[in-house]
């Protein structure tokens, strides 16, 4: 048996947040941008709730959206928070991050530029699979086969109507 000691403060420890870096990366073969959040306290909270956006570097044009709730936050953490692309290729350029996490009635809003180099996204890009969009093919297919019984069926009449 180990004996355990505890202590009890009535100071009031308020949280602090921390965005430490972005970046790109991919999991599970999906393109996503990561935010790594860190709580700096050693407190215990929940009903975390994050909104993010990613924007180009003018601010102007939303990238990527976003928006996770009921998570939680162990005391003295981190974790890579991950925005999906929405199976986009990563792009190299420069783009702002804002985030926003809500518990409760305390808020932390941030901020952050970053940049993508050629070679950052060129390594991203290879380790995901982009879903491709084929319906075109079939959708090309299918009035080809139209046009074809249209015109067996305009070939067949006037060959009928030959031999009255």
């Amino acid at each position: 048996m180990v004996p355990v000691f505890l202590s009890e403060k009535d100071k009031v420890v308020h949280t602090k947040l921390l965005l430490e870096n972005v970046k790109p990366a991919s999991i599970n073969k999906v393109p996503v941008i990561l935010a790594k959040i860190s709580n700096q306290t050693p407190t215990v909270f929940g009903k975390l709730k994050i909104t993010s956006e990613v924007l180009d570097s003018d601010g102007n044009t939303v990238i990527s959206k976003s928006s996770n709730t009921n998570m939680q936050m162990a005391p003295n953490s981190n974790f890579n928070y991950a925005i999906s692309t929405n199976d986009k290729s990563i792009k190299a350029g420069k783009y702002i991050l804002k985030l926003e996490a809500q518990s409760g009635t305390r808020n932390w809003n941030f901020s952050r530029k970053f940049t993508i180099s050629k070679k950052m996204a060129a390594r991203v890009n290879k380790k995901i699979v982009i879903k491709r969009n084929y319906s075109w093919i079939w959708f090309s297919l299918a009035l080809l086969i139209v046009l074809l019984l249209l015109a067996l069926a305009y070939w067949l009449g006037r060959r009928h109507n030959l031999k009255k």
